[in-house]
């Protein structure tokens, strides 16, 4: 026979529940990190339009982009260089180990 200490229930609820506030607080972060993404593809698309406007109406004027302006007109890159761009999954989606011993112990 198994000894459960009253308190070891109490402490696996504590746990759990501080697991699924973390969790919670990463997809929040997830969240709002994709978000961030998205508008930062939005602002650049209306940048890189902005711009093509931009060298439109001064060829239209000067004939030519002024050698003064030419370096303004080099495309920069669509998505931030970093290795962390792009979409995060949240963590709920896929699990993690914290789940799976949890649910092994009951």
């Amino acid at each position: 026979m198994v000894h459960v200490r009253p308190n070891a229930k109490r402490s696996t609820n504590q746990i759990v529940n501080a697991h699924n506030q973390s969790q919670e607080k990463y997809n929040q972060i997830v969240n709002a990190h994709n978000q961030s993404q998205e508008n930062y593809a939005q602002m650049m698309t209306a940048h890189l339009q902005m711009m093509n406007a931009f060298k439109t109406y001064m060829i239209m004027k000067e004939g030519t982009i002024p050698e003064q302006f030419a370096g303004i007109f080099v495309s920069p890159p669509v998505a931030p260089s970093d290795a962390a761009s792009g979409s995060i999954s949240p963590m709920g989606v896929r699990g993690s180990s914290i789940d799976s011993n949890l649910n092994e112990n009951h």
